[in-house]
């Protein structure tokens, strides 16, 4: 999906070599358990379960996470890069917008 809605930074990760794979199993494994203070983790599942069964919002999640970091990443080198997509710094305010950006996302 991110070589689709953002082909620059597509392109960016792969020239250093970084897999999704690499950063997107920590993020999903645990539904984003790791990346979000654990109230706003509640809010997100919510939303992830309400839905649908088949978690088609992770992935507008997923690609929002690094839509908010992009600059970051466009920027940095691979040891930069691996640092801020496996301690995501806080990306938002409000969980709710949030998850609301990410749906409206997905409904597009």
């Amino acid at each position: 999906m991110l070589r689709k809605y953002d082909p620059e930074l597509w392109v960016h990760m792969k020239n250093l070599d970084i897999t999704p794979q690499v950063y997107g199993l920590r993020w999903i494994r645990l539904l984003f358990g790791r990346e979000f203070p654990m109230d706003d983790v509640l809010v997100l599942w919510d939303a992830l379960f309400a839905d649908g069964p088949m978690l088609d919002l992770v992935d507008y999640i997923y690609i929002s996470m690094l839509g908010a970091i992009r600059d970051k990443l466009l920027r940095g080198s691979y040891s930069a890069c691996m640092g801020y997509l496996m301690k995501s710094p806080r990306v938002y305010d409000d969980v709710y917008h949030y998850v609301k950006k990410c749906v409206d996302n997905e409904r597009k």
